[in-house]
């Protein structure tokens, strides 16, 4: 009877966009290097002394991203993005959308656009050759 060896399950790497309300109207949001800090309190041990037990933080950069594979991290992060007011998202469309200026935002969206209609016209041109030699047997 041989034994079953099942290989470690490799947790998806997951990446968080953070930002908040800016200070004018060019930029109604600004990435946020915002800290979160959760568990952790305060204990005695057997001599009545009392000391703080280490918890969790996650520490977003100064651009608003923290990517992480903890599955209890990114439960806890997804449960706080569930609150509008967090300004944190898993969507980077939405962080880009939220934090570049309108002039950035509609560069970006050129490109996107442009490199997409490529994309068409090149699977129309595939799918018109395979038509054509198809009819041609």
């Amino acid at each position: 009877m041989s034994a079953v060896v099942e290989a470690p399950v490799q947790q998806e790497e997951v990446t968080f966009f953070c930002s908040m309300p800016g200070s004018d109207a060019d930029h109604p949001f600004v990435p946020c290097a915002q800290t979160i800090v959760w568990g952790g309190g305060r204990d005695k041990d057997g001599h009545g002394n009392i000391y703080q037990r280490a918890g969790n933080e996650v520490r977003f950069s100064r651009l608003g991203v923290y990517r992480t594979a903890d599955p209890g991290v990114i439960a806890h992060i997804r449960a706080c993005a569930k609150n509008p007011s967090s300004g944190i998202t898993e969507d980077k469309e939405v962080f880009y959308a939220r934090t570049l200026p309108a002039v950035r935002q509609a560069e970006r969206l050129k490109v996107q656009y442009e490199a997409a209609l490529a994309e068409k016209n090149r699977l129309m041109e595939q799918l018109t050759k395979q038509s054509d030699a198809a009819k041609a047997r």
